[in-house]
């Protein structure tokens, strides 16, 4: 079917549909700006879009891509805002993290010149963009709480099937360190080189370029882990701890919530509620470890949407979400093998970030390039109405 057909189809099943008082191109460019913003919570230099489109993906035509919309607008590299505390400043953990980071790194390296410290959104984590004799590459560093057994996970020598299905991870090292903290340190895919050191309360995870090109050693990067660790050794676990809100109440609501955003802004009439499900792995003293929601609605207009809400236990961790038939093999990768909703029908997919260890998928089925637009300013709204744990339960702007 032509572009042609498809807007005649859309029009025709519009017809019966009330006159909007805000037009679409308004609704568009409201949530680019949004969008727009959130990747500059989100990623380093926009690392996020490259992390998901350059992907390891099986398939060419992956839901799991971005809508492409205009993609000289959406792929513009829009540079990392400091994350403001509530003074305004920088959230002073991760100022803490930081200086931690900074006394240790050798002589030839430093902060690149357009650097202020932070994160990327919600949670303790840091995006550093550094420079060894004026060469540039980027950092990424996460702290979390500890789990009680940190020696269960051991990726080298039981990877599990996330990792299986992923490839595994190469050159991978495992073992309790001098210090008794477990430590993983392997090449994860053919980019990025992933530490992790978690002991005694405190769990971090830090991801450099892999290979012989610009990085840090690994004695180096050791000495960043050790140095955020100290950080975060002694603090509640609560301090440490971001997560969406993924009790069965809270998580359903919150899809509620995305549905009735997208409800609005698509303009195809009311959804009707298909299918759904809800699934935990693990329930800890904190709340919900690695968990997903989904549900699959239909419009008034014969337009199929599906949502999936998803949020891992560890940052490091590899997770299978099964909702999408998809895996993530560490943090900022997604690798897609065949999906058991978005496969049924044609259409863009967005995949949006929540928090260091969540997620936000949404799939339209329809090919109508106006309609995908329209989608995509949706789903940045969408977004930030995910509920998180704590006292700032809608933390995304």
């Amino acid at each position: 079917m032509s572009p042609r057909e498809l807007r005649e189809l859309f029009e025709d099943a519009l017809a019966g549909e009330p006159e909007r008082e805000v037009p679409v191109r308004d609704d568009v460019d409201r949530g680019r700006r949004s969008l727009r913003r959130r990747r500059r919570r989100w990623t380093a230099g926009g690392a996020l879009v490259a992390a998901v489109s350059a992907a390891v993906l099986v398939l060419p035509a992956s839901p799991l891509s971005l809508v492409d919309g205009d993609p000289a607008d959406l792929d513009e590299v829009i540079r990392d805002e400091a994350v403001a505390g509530p003074d305004g400043g920088v959230d002073a953990l991760e100022q803490e993290m930081w200086q931690a980071v900074e006394a240790v790194l050798p002589g030839d390296v430093g902060p690149a010149a357009d650097f202020a410290p932070g994160g990327d959104g919600p949670g303790p984590d840091l995006s550093l963009r550094l420079e060894r004799r004026g060469a540039p590459f980027t950092v990424r560093v996460w702290l979390q709480e500890a789990r009680t057994d940190p020696e269960a996970f051991r990726p080298c020598s039981r990877p599990g099937t996330a990792l299986e299905v992923t490839g595994g991870w190469q050159d991978c090292q495992e073992g309790a360190d001098s210090d008794g903290r477990w430590r993983i340190s392997a090449d994860v895919d053919q980019n990025d080189h992933i530490t992790v050191l978690e002991g005694d309360g405190a769990a971090v995870t830090v991801v450099r370029p892999a290979g012989t090109g610009v990085t840090l050693t690994q004695d180096e990067t050791d000495a960043v882990a050790d140095a955020v660790w100290q950080v975060g050794r002694d603090r509640p676990a609560e301090q440490l701890r971001t997560a969406i809100d993924m009790d069965a109440a809270a998580s359903e609501a919150t899809v509620d919530d995305v549905v009735a955003v997208l409800q609005e802004r698509l303009g195809l009439g009311t959804f009707g509620f298909r299918t759904s499900g809800l699934t935990h792995s693990a329930l800890s003293e904190l709340g919900p470890d690695s968990a997903s929601v989904w549900g699959r609605y239909v419009t008034t207009s014969g337009v199929g949407v599906d949502v999936v809400l998803w949020q891992k236990d560890r940052v490091y961790e590899p997770l299978c979400i099964s909702a999408v038939d998809g895996c993530l093999a560490h943090p900022g990768s997604v690798v897609y093998f065949g999906n058991e909703l978005a496969g049924r029908y044609d259409g863009p997919s967005l995949l949006l970030p929540a928090g260091p260890r969540g997620g936000l998928w949404l799939h339209l089925g329809s090919t109508d390039p106006e309609l995908g637009q329209r989608f995509e300013a949706a789903g940045a709204e969408a977004a930030g109405r995910i509920r998180f744990a704590g006292d700032d339960p809608y933390p995304l702007p």
